[in-house]
């Protein structure tokens, strides 16, 4: 991605998420560099930047003409603990949800640290950083402008965390839902769910447990969910925002939904 040199006026890491890989890098004692980098990406010194499997790489406009190459290491979790981390995550409806939707869940660090394989760097020694500039310590301020940037990309995508330790966006959801629904194939059999007869007459009766049903309607802890998953459908052809008008809908069925579980019904005289 290819970003336009100009000032930026907000912070890095605005998202929690983001805030704690900064937080990360202040904990290595790096301040006199980071101050000197976080200017340089505040002033847009980074003209590109790149996120892909264990490695960042940009480019940094330095004081020479030819901008410096950048590039920063950071292990990869392998597979097998990314099945471990996806097995705990699949455990929270909550973490599922938040992700389908597009968003990070609070505490996510949670799920990575009981699998034993932590999300965020925690030691100096996690990064493998280089920078084709002159300086010879190590973060650079070019290197160090990267980090900021590298926040400033995980807040608006905090998906790109994910694909930096190795599990793209696309592959994390699917396992995700393979898991919340016991497999792809044979889900039925292995949940020892009961088929439902072919008799019509059985079909509709109630059966003898129906007392022990219950619902409980709750606000979701997702807002428009599913909205935000599917995005617009091609039909949409109108001038109107799509996500504007589904999402003042789904508000007030939310609401009208709770306004209907609220009302208590008057009990019943008796004769």
């Amino acid at each position: 991605m290819t970003m336009k040199k100009r000032p930026r006026k907000r912070r890095f890491g605005e998202r929690w998420w983001s805030g704690l890989w900064i937080k990360a890098l202040e904990s290595f004692g790096w301040e006199t560099r980071l101050r000197r980098g976080k200017n340089y990406a505040l002033n847009g010194h980074v003209l590109k930047i790149n996120v892909e499997p264990g490695i960042i790489t940009a480019l940094v406009q330095g004081t020479r003409p030819d901008p410096y190459q950048v590039e920063i290491h950071l292990h990869v979790i392998p597979l097998k603990e990314w099945r471990r981390i996806v097995y705990i995550m699949a455990q929270r409806a909550s973490f599922t949800a938040k992700l389908l939707a597009g968003e990070m869940p609070q505490n996510i660090e949670k799920a990575f640290e009981q699998a034993r394989a932590p999300l965020l760097p925690r030691e100096e020694k996690d990064f493998v950083a280089s920078c084709s500039c002159p300086d010879h310590v190590n973060p650079c301020k070019h290197i160090a402008a990267v980090h900021y940037i590298a926040a400033d990309e995980f807040d608006h995508d905090p998906f790109m965390i994910f694909k930096l330790r190795g599990m793209s966006k696309e592959n994390l959801l699917e396992a995700l839902r393979e898991r919340r629904g016991g497999g792809r194939f044979g889900a039925q059999e292995k949940s020892g769910q009961t088929a439902l007869p072919a008799d019509p007459e059985l079909f509709w009766r109630t059966g003898p447990r129906l007392y022990e049903f219950w619902v409980s309607i709750q606000p979701p802890e997702v807002e428009t969910a599913v909205l935000k998953r599917l995005g617009k459908p091609r039909f949409w052809r109108e001038a109107a925002t799509f996500e504007k008008i589904m999402s003042d809908v789904y508000r007030k069925t939310t609401e009208k939904a709770l306004e209907l579980a609220a009302h208590e019904p008057a009990e019943e005289e008796e004769d």
